[in-house]
């Protein structure tokens, strides 16, 4: 009798135990429930209160980058009627760095932002249930925003600035490294590089416009007009708040309004530029200034580095290409295998939709262009020729003792002078660059380079006319 009293005893103790711990996890569950969603009402239901004490854009974002909900703040923000939604894609077109919102989404972390063309100190909260509530506040309405000093994470983040931009010895990659980096430190609306060629032209890099922010891209047209000839006058770093009460003609083609400019340069020797700018006037403070100040030697330094190892490289590849074209010259059975192998080598070092070798007849006086010819078929290369009809047309060939450059073969006067005026328009032939085939003082004829095959490139740089001066002697030797 004592042994079943026992055992039914423990048999209601496991089921009150059960019972109890039901009613505790239904609790706790509940309870994270309602903490989760008190959170999401404080940020977003408050906002109904019009002495609103702040003046934070609060989004909250699901684990699945689903927008749930957001505030009349980030309605405001981002310019959403009453009845628009606000999603993930849209958010992200707004901010830069885009990416680095998205690791807000993820992670809980702060970082300073532009969001629609004002700059924001973001912070993200994970809350119970694993949505991410985000909050953006103006950064003029943060305690001493004017004068604050670095703080440790920024000191850390400059540190890492340094070892990141250094990690890579690829000249695109540290351009892109830096562009990247750079936002993370100083928000900014347009980043901008610009780099001294051999001829002392600058290209300029930036972050393409498109999904893809990562990929470097060539412009024609800085962002900033030529704000960067104000920092060349005064050789040293310029904070623009307004770029329209600058005191300098160079202001007029900026469509930014905050500007932080610096040269770059090492051993006292100018390599370039950045550059860097908001929408919105008055975006920078010294702080800024001073986050700038710090970074722009490293900057220099990382570009210069890439710039030497790109040139090493590249010396690499054409000592190679070029003993390949030497070496295997003699062994071919027919000119026109010659002629092929001499395009395919070039074709590798420099990309162009038209190369191939015109050939010039002292008897006959007549120029006329080789098959095979790349970018033209052997019906067009028949019709590549001219007669040298008088003295005058004598003279002017013989006297190209170096590359012959334009931009437009269609209107240019050398070719309309040669007679080829009328075949430029019908071949297409865009920026051309017509390099002299001599062995001595004899012309042989010419190597023709044309047609970039990226068409946003629309003339030749210092670099390529570099190369194919080394390629024409080359040239003219195994021929």
């Amino acid at each position: 009798m004592s042994a079943h009293w026992f055992q039914f005893v423990g048999l209601i103790t496991l089921i009150l135990a059960g019972i109890f711990g039901a009613v505790a996890a239904i609790g706790v569950f509940l309870w994270r429930r309602w903490e989760s969603g008190y959170r999401k009402a404080i940020a977003i239901g408050a906002e109904e209160e019009e002495d609103l004490p702040y003046t934070d854009a609060i989004i909250v974002v699901q684990r699945g980058g689903r927008v749930e909900t957001f505030n009349k703040r980030a309605r405001e923000w981002f310019g959403l009627d009453e009845y628009e939604t606000l999603n993930l894609d849209r958010i992200v077109r707004q901010i830069r760095p885009g990416s680095r919102f998205l690791e807000l989404c993820l992670h809980q972390d702060e970082a300073r932002l532009s969001v629609a063309g004002r700059v924001a100190q973001a912070v993200s909260y994970r809350l119970r249930d694993g949505d991410m509530l985000i909050s953006l506040r103006p950064l003029e309405d943060l305690p001493g925003a004017q004068e604050r000093a670095l703080s440790d994470a920024m000191l850390k983040a400059i540190t890492r600035f340094g070892q990141t931009i250094v990690a890579q010895l690829d000249f695109d990659q540290t351009i892109q490294s830096i562009l990247k980096e750079i936002a993370s430190l100083i928000p900014s609306d347009a980043a901008e590089i610009k780099i001294y060629q051999a001829d002392d032209e600058l290209e300029i890099y930036r972050l393409s416009d498109d999904v893809d922010e990562n990929q470097v891209v060539q412009a024609k047209v800085s962002q900033f007009g030529e704000l960067y000839r104000y920092v060349q006058e005064k050789d040293d770093i310029v904070l623009a708040r307004d770029v329209r009460a600058l005191d300098t003609p160079w202001r007029a083609r900026s469509v930014m309004r905050s500007y932080l400019g610096a040269p770059l340069q090492i051993g006292g020797k100018a390599i370039g530029f950045i550059e860097i700018g908001q929408m919105a006037a008055s975006a920078y403070t010294t702080a800024d200034l001073d986050i700038f100040r710090m970074v722009v030697g490293q900057i220099a330094a990382a570009v210069r580095n890439a710039q030497l190892y790109q040139a090493e490289q590249r010396r690499l590849v054409e000592s190679a290409s070029l003993a390949r074209l030497s070496e295997t010259a003699g062994v071919l059975d027919s000119f026109p295998d010659l002629v092929a192998h001499i395009v395919q080598i070039i074709s590798e070092l420099i990309h162009l939709d038209m190369i191939g070798l015109l050939l010039y007849d002292e008897y006959e006086r007549i120029l006329e262009a080789q098959s095979p010819f790349k970018g033209l078929s052997d019906d067009v290369v028949g019709l590549y020729r001219t007669k040298i009809e008088n003295e005058g047309q004598l003279h002017i060939l013989e006297d190209v003792t170096d590359l012959l450059v334009t931009d437009n073969a269609a209107s240019d006067w050398y070719w309309q002078k040669m007679g080829l005026q009328g075949f430029a328009q019908a071949a297409s032939i865009r920026e051309v660059v017509i390099a002299p085939l001599r062995v001595g003082k004899n012309l042989i004829g010419f190597l023709h380079l044309s047609n970039h095959t990226d068409t946003s490139l629309k003339t030749f740089t210092a670099e390529e006319k570099r190369l194919i001066r080394v390629l024409s002697t080359q040239v003219a030797i195994v021929l």
